[in-house]
């Protein structure tokens, strides 16, 4: 996957575990919207060239190819850190993967 996300092997090594989810976050959500601009185009021609009973909304119809049930709900908030907590956090972090001498 890191290469189809356009990194090369110096740049996943020197990458943190957080980056490397980022990037891997980026590449799926990159991945999800060239699916579902198939799944728009694919609607639209089976529309537009009347392949489907009469009444049929092409919101609908992308959801059925989408294999979702409901229109998609927003996105969750995330919570956020308190200062004392992220402090806590990275301390943690850095004490785990600083080397042992």
């Amino acid at each position: 996957m890191a290469y189809e996300a356009g990194l090369a092997p110096s740049e996943v090594r020197d990458a943190t575990f957080g980056e490397l989810q980022a990037i891997a976050d980026a590449w799926m959500r990159r991945e999800r919207r060239a699916h579902e601009a198939r799944a728009w185009v694919v609607a639209h021609l089976m529309w537009a060239t009347g392949n489907l009973p009469r009444g049929t909304q092409v919101g609908a119809l992308m959801r059925s190819l989408l294999g979702r049930t409901d229109p998609e709900p927003p996105p969750a908030a995330t919570a956020e850190l308190s200062p004392e907590a992220s402090v806590a956090y990275m301390r943690a972090w850095t004490k785990r993967v600083s080397p042992r001498t």
